[in-house]
C-alpha cells in the first residue's frame, strides 16, 4: 500500500472509534451511584420508558434499564409507554442531603425544538 493509502485509512480507523465511542450508552446506574463523575459531560444513556409526566412545558419520563432508573426531563413530545429510547444529555443532581441524593437527567434540547 501506498503512504497516502495508510493515512486515509488510519484517519479512517480513527473516525470510526470516535463515532462508536460518542454512541456508547452509559448504565443508568452509573449515573446515580457517581452523579459527580458525570458532571458538566454530555452522555447518552437508552432504556424502556417506565412512566410519563407532562406539564404545559416541563415534560419528563422514567427511563430504565437492568442497572437502575433516572428521571429524564425534557423539551420534546413524551415517549409512550414501553418504547426503547436513547437520549443525550447532562446529569443533575436535584436534591442532596448528606449521603441521599435525587438525579435527573437534562435532555439536551433537539434541533428542531423553540428555544
Amino acid at each position: 500500500m501506498t503512504t497516502k493509502r495508510l493515512w486515509f485509512l488510519g484517519v479512517g480507523l480513527l473516525m470510526l472509534a470516535a463515532l462508536t465511542a460518542c454512541s456508547r450508552s452509559v448504565p443508568i446506574g452509573d449515573l446515580a451511584k457517581n452523579p459527580r463523575a458525570y458532571d458538566d459531560k454530555t452522555v447518552t444513556i437508552s432504556g424502556t420508558v417506565k412512566e410519563r409526566a407532562g406539564l404545559l412545558h416541563a415534560n419528563s419520563f422514567l427511563l430504565a434499564d437492568d442497572t437502575g432508573e433516572v428521571r429524564v426531563l425534557t423539551d420534546r413530545p413524551l415517549p409512550n409507554l414501553g418504547d426503547q429510547v436513547r437520549v443525550k444529555g447532562k446529569v443533575e443532581v436535584s436534591f442532596s442531603l448528606g449521603s441521599i441524593q435525587r438525579v435527573v437527567f437534562r435532555e439536551e434540547p433537539s434541533s428542531g425544538s423553540a428555544p
